[in-house]
């Protein structure tokens, strides 16, 4: 990343990076100067399934944070509505979500 990027008015970030896991995993793929910029209210979506240091500053900074899990459960929830034909009900996403061990949105 680089400082220069005018961020302040950005209202989502999505990595979709590797950084923030395996090697990488005490990187982040923008300064903490960076999101201290950002409006309350900001999304800051990471791809990776469990939270990363990206997620966790951005949480001390009351942006709003979405992990990877989140993608991987929706994309369950649609595989299995083709397979089987069915309608997937909240309270078995609910259940989907309760399998990770942190939230996948706070």
């Amino acid at each position: 990343y680089t400082e220069d990027i005018e961020l302040k008015d950005t209202a989502i970030i999505i990595n979709a990076t590797p950084v923030g896991q395996g090697r990488l995993a005490n990187g982040m793929p923008i300064s903490i100067a960076q999101l201290e910029l950002l409006r309350e209210g900001t999304i800051i979506y990471d791809l990776i399934y469990q939270d990363t240091c990206l997620i966790q500053e951005a949480q001390k900074c009351k942006l709003v944070t979405i992990n990877g899990s989140e993608m991987l459960i929706l994309q369950a929830v649609q595989s299995l509505s083709l397979w089987t034909g069915e309608a997937i009900t909240d309270d078995l996403i609910k259940a989907m979500r309760a399998g990770f061990k942190q939230p996948v949105i706070s």
